[in-house]
């Protein structure tokens, strides 16, 4: 009997008291050991992590603390340390993922505003340039403006094509009606469609930007190629993307797969 109750008493956790000062106590005579659960997953997974970072990672552990606290039954078999140590696993791994879903997603949107700033001035520049040209007849001006609204608007359709990220955090308005999801999800597959018809150039230019997030900078490094190239290339792919949506019949064939 008496091997028993030292069994019973040693290495054994007390029966858990589920009103709130007994939850309390547990939880405040284990916070060190959830901060140091968070800074072993760190050092374990090899993660570089931002100072305000780890401030919000060690909040999430101590989150978790709390969680455990109250959900805590030795009659499970665990000791209080074992079982916190996975809830505050898991909870800073998922604050990494969503951290890292946040950042790519910001990355993308940084880079399509960026493509759209430098089609802009792209296209002031060619507007500026050619207000010089007194020979131009007015139906050519006119064809010429219409050509650079076109294409901003493309690249605004052409940035809608990432709202669907699924790196995005959930939007703050309420989500559309089923018929205009609907509708959205028609628009972006038309859209992906017409890339798909371009060249390659155009084609590959398009994706990397817009639905791929990348800078018109970075694909130009990637590339090889002078930055004012690419950028010349992507004024001009997003103008036959234009042609390519607004008159599939009418789009020159230089700018088309073969």
């Amino acid at each position: 009997m008496a091997a028993q109750g030292e069994d019973s008493g040693a290495g054994s956790e007390p029966a858990p008291s589920r009103d709130a000062a007994s939850i309390r106590a547990r939880a405040e005579a284990h916070v060190e050991d959830a901060e140091r659960i968070c800074r072993h997953v760190l050092r374990r997974l090899r993660v570089p992590v931002r100072h305000d970072l780890l401030d919000d990672l060690l909040g999430e552990a101590r989150a978790a603390l709390v969680q455990a606290a109250h959900t805590y039954d030795p009659a499970h078999g665990a000791a209080f340390r074992t079982y916190l140590y996975y809830r505050v696993s898991h909870a800073v791994c998922d604050a990494l993922r969503r951290d890292n879903r946040a950042a790519r997603s910001h990355k993308r949107a940084v880079a399509r505003l960026a493509a759209q700033q430098d089609l802009l001035e792209r296209l002031q520049r060619e507007d500026a340039s050619a207000q010089g040209n007194e020979l131009r007849t007015l139906e050519a001006r006119v064809r010429a403006t219409r050509e650079r609204i076109s294409a901003l608007t493309a690249s605004v359709i052409a940035s809608r094509l990432g709202v669907n990220d699924p790196d995005a955090h959930p939007p703050l308005d309420p989500p559309p009606s089923p018929e205009a999801a609907v509708a959205r999800e028609q628009t972006s597959q038309y859209v992906r469609t017409a890339i798909t018809r371009l060249k390659p150039g155009y084609r590959d230019l398009l994706r990397a930007v817009y639905m791929e997030g990348e800078r018109l900078s970075d694909y130009a490094d990637r590339h090889g190629k002078a930055r004012s190239t690419v950028s010349r290339t992507h004024a001009r792919a997003l103008k036959a993307l234009a042609r390519t949506l607004t008159a599939p019949h009418d789009t020159a064939a230089e700018d088309l797969l073969p």
